[in-house]
């Protein structure tokens, strides 16, 4: 196959691949994940992929994999959290701290 784009235009356009890829992979999650591999797909193999825009993750906020999305705060979370089971309020509470 003859590819008739200049040298430099290939190189930009990988360039702003990565930087996309980049992107889907930074923010996490297994939907960005998922994404990046078919921007990819779109980008080189089959343009009709139609990748979906990427999922931001928020800077901070709690996560909890019984909920969907991520809580603003603490508070918001236990409030969740005292409706939605059946822990007893006065059970130790552990957090744990993750990062980007």
């Amino acid at each position: 196959m003859c590819n008739t784009r200049p040298r430099g235009a290939r190189q930009v356009r990988d360039l702003r691949n990565w930087l996309t890829v980049y992107s889907y992979w930074n923010e996490g999650g297994t939907a960005n994940v998922a994404e990046a591999f078919l921007y990819l797909t779109d980008q080189y193999l089959f343009p009709t992929a139609a990748p979906q825009q990427l999922q931001e993750t928020p800077p901070t906020g709690v996560y909890h994999p019984q909920h969907a999305g991520y809580f603003a705060s603490a508070g918001d979370y236990l409030k969740w959290h005292r409706k939605a089971s059946d822990v007893p309020a006065d059970a130790p509470v552990v957090a744990v701290l993750l990062y980007r």
